[in-house]
């Protein structure tokens, strides 16, 4: 019966270790405030035009999705600066504004942006006039 109740107990024992060791991994998982996190600034602008074409900066909101459809949005300054704090991960940029075609037509960034931990990226936003 000895043999019995310390095979019991090593096994109570190796559950509660799984348990606290599993436990641990979901809980570092999840967001927490020392999360993988950067960041990306840029501009909205619009370019084009007659020739030769103007750059010029624009107020609108800008749109960044990451892998799964998962984003966060921001509105720039009265200059077309913005700044999004985000996880890190590969992200599409959008921005529309009120400037370019009543907002109804989303620009686009020139490529996809890496967030690095505790890097900051720069990436603009054109919208492109005929």
């Amino acid at each position: 019966m000895g043999h019995r109740s310390s095979r019991g107990t090593f096994v109570r024992r190796m559950l509660v270790l799984s348990a606290l060791l599993v436990g641990g991994v979901f809980a570092s998982a999840c967001g927490s405030p020392s999360a993988d996190m950067g960041s990306i600034r840029g501009q909205l602008s619009i370019s084009g035009g007659p020739a030769p074409g103007t750059v010029k900066a624009t107020s609108g909101n800008v749109e960044a999705i990451g892998i799964g459809g998962v984003g966060t949005s921001t509105a720039t300054d009265g200059e077309g600066h913005f700044s999004l704090h985000l996880g890190v991960g590969t992200y599409s940029l959008s921005g529309t504004s009120p400037n370019f075609d009543g907002g109804k037509i989303k620009c686009l960034a020139l490529a996809k942006v890496i967030v690095s931990k505790d890097k900051t990226t720069r990436a603009n936003i054109h919208c492109s006039e005929k």
